[in-house]
């Protein structure tokens, strides 16, 4: 006796191919998320899940996460995690660290805050990381007013979040593969064609407009005033950055925030320790340590740390340190 319901029908029919395709995009999702997981996750679960405790936390955007080795950083009997989130302005920071850091993790004593020319200039949202978030936080950003509940969901599933960078992956187009991790810090390759030029012409291209976001700089100034309230120790890195392909508009633009966090790190008293040109040429004019013109890679990086190690010998206080 045949289904004389035709809809019944249909859905029979249609369940197994339902089925497979949930299952592909679950096994998608899993792979895709896999491809992933040492970059951001392990930031996440250190937070939500502490085992390093780290006294000293290093703070800031892609030029932090691929630029500061926490192992050189452990001479001073402090343990360190990298918690560098690459394109994250400091409206992510203000989020991240009111609504998961302060609630999950020992308050560290250093905050090492790794400042740079286009950090005002980024536009990722905390929520853009909900793949990552515990329940309770995930559902209480679900009623949140200001928050974007479109990028919430897309990102609460690995298939949705990374799905744009499935196909790529499987085709093998080159992407910027991780090649080391270490406590939050990942290391870059030297790529050969990294320099400002057009892929498909070959000719130098024009860099992108430089527009400050004002009121990314009102967040970070709130933000610093609130981790010093917690009674942690905040220092400023000016990150170096690679010059000779630098345009005169950049350079103006560079150093126009350069002044602007002396004048923050002078007003809040707060030690500053300059990476930036023309303080640090050796750093600053060296194409082999460069991933791109912004990003050091992983020689750049063991370089930049072991720098940063020496100035910070004249900051820290044995105070700051464990005996």
């Amino acid at each position: 006796m045949t289904d004389s319901n035709p809809v019944r029908h249909i859905l029979k029919l249609g369940i197994p191919y339902v089925i497979i395709l949930g299952l592909l995009l679950s096994y998608l999702g899993a792979w895709a998320s896999g491809r992933h997981v040492s970059i951001f996750r392990d930031k996440y679960n250190e937070i939500i899940h502490p085992k390093e405790n780290a006294e000293l936390v290093i703070l800031g955007d892609s030029y932090a996460e691929i630029g500061v080795n926490p192992m050189h950083l452990e001479v001073f009997n402090l343990r360190v995690f990298n918690f560098g989130y690459s394109g994250s302005p400091p409206s992510f920071f203000w989020d991240w660290y009111h609504k998961l850091f302060r609630a999950h993790y020992p308050r560290p004593k250093i905050v090492l805050y790794c400042v740079n020319w286009v950090m005002f200039t980024q536009d990722r949202k905390f929520e853009q990381d909900s793949v990552y978030f515990p329940a309770g936080l995930f559902w209480r950003e679900c009623f949140d007013p200001a928050v974007s509940k479109k990028i919430l969901w897309m990102n609460r599933f690995s298939v949705t979040k990374y799905g744009h960078e499935i196909i790529p992956d499987l085709m093998g187009i080159e992407n910027d593969v991780l090649r080391s991790a270490y406590k939050g810090f990942h290391a870059l390759p030297l790529r050969n064609n990294w320099l400002m030029h057009d892929k498909s012409t070959g000719k130098k291209s024009a860099p992108p407009a430089l527009q400050v976001n004002e009121d990314e700089i009102r967040i970070f100034d709130r933000l610093i005033d609130r981790i010093k309230e917690d009674g942690i120790t905040v220092i400023f890195v000016n990150m170096p950055n690679y010059i000779p392909e630098s345009t005169a508009e950049e350079e103006r633009f560079r150093l126009k925030c350069k002044r602007m966090f002396y004048e923050m790190a002078k007003a809040k008293g707060i030690s500053l320790v300059d990476f930036s040109p023309p303080v640090s040429s050796s750093l600053t004019h060296d194409r082999t340590l460069y991933h791109d013109r912004h990003h050091l890679n992983g020689k750049g990086a063991q370089a930049f740390s072991k720098l940063l190690q020496e100035d910070l010998k004249d900051i820290f206080s044995p105070a700051e340190t464990r005996p």
